[in-house]
């Protein structure tokens, strides 16, 4: 499959784009829309996305997986994460790269990257996905109230040139994306997915419900849950917004 890129100045949201699309009955499998800036970015649970104009990655993607469950759901955020990382780990071939759940893009304790996921459903089964992805590759400052972000350019010290970094990850999301076909394949998304995951089998402070529990990250349940345990060895599943990663 090639992808078909549709470019716009400006935005309000390039996932919003898609989904209007979608509503309207195109079809978005294929379909790449890129904005050089969004008036209303979006991040995970209504989080605001913070980009300046023309100086980060900022797409959305359209696939079918009609093939999936809707339980299977979590391995498209796996898949597109671990696309990320390859690419990213061309231009940072030594640095630690990771996933902080549940679609966060880290380079040691900074967030460089996100993505936003939104499917559609047909009774158990999943019928379009839109993958919204931002990706800080070229911006040098960031707002105060944001203190863990960094961009690429940042850590190398280059100029980094948008198009080609959009069609190395292009490349790289079809090439993780077979994967999804089977369940050997999910597995081994899964398990390199956890082998990159922020945190992942130690144990730190998290907030819930107010309180701080020092938890450590065992998996990953349906529905992309979080599956944790305290040091007594007490179980728990946390689902999106539940809980809160505290630095």
């Amino acid at each position: 499959m090639k992808f078909k890129t549709l470019y716009f100045p400006v935005l309000k949201s390039t996932n919003q784009y898609m989904n209007d699309l979608l509503n309207a009955g195109k079809e978005i499998d294929g379909l790449c829309v890129r904005a050089g800036f969004q008036e209303a970015g979006k991040g995970q649970a209504d989080n605001s996305w913070h980009s300046k104009a023309d100086k980060n990655l900022l797409i959305s993607l359209g696939f079918d997986f009609s093939f999936l469950q809707a339980a299977q759901q979590f391995s498209i955020t796996q898949m597109a994460s671990l696309a990320v990382l390859e690419v990213l780990k061309t231009f940072l071939p030594q640095a630690e790269l990771s996933v902080k759940w549940p679609n966060d893009i880290f380079v040691g304790d900074k967030k460089i990257g996100g993505m936003l996921i939104s499917n559609t459903v047909n009774g158990q089964q999943l019928e379009r996905t839109i993958i919204g992805l931002g990706i800080n590759l070229n911006q040098t400052t960031f707002p105060e109230t944001i203190t863990r972000a960094v961009s690429l350019g940042q850590l190398t010290g280059e100029l980094v040139n948008l198009h080609d970094f959009e069609q190395k990850l292009l490349d790289s999301l079809l090439t993780q994306a077979v994967f999804l076909k089977t369940e050997t394949g999910r597995k081994i998304l899964e398990k390199n997915y956890l082998s990159h995951l922020y945190a992942f089998d130690k144990f730190r402070l998290y907030g819930v419900n107010g309180q701080k529990k020092r938890l450590k990250i065992t998996g990953i349940g349906d529905f992309g849950y979080l599956l944790m345990e305290d040091k007594q060895g007490q179980a728990f599943s946390f689902d999106m917004k539940e809980i809160v990663f505290l630095f």
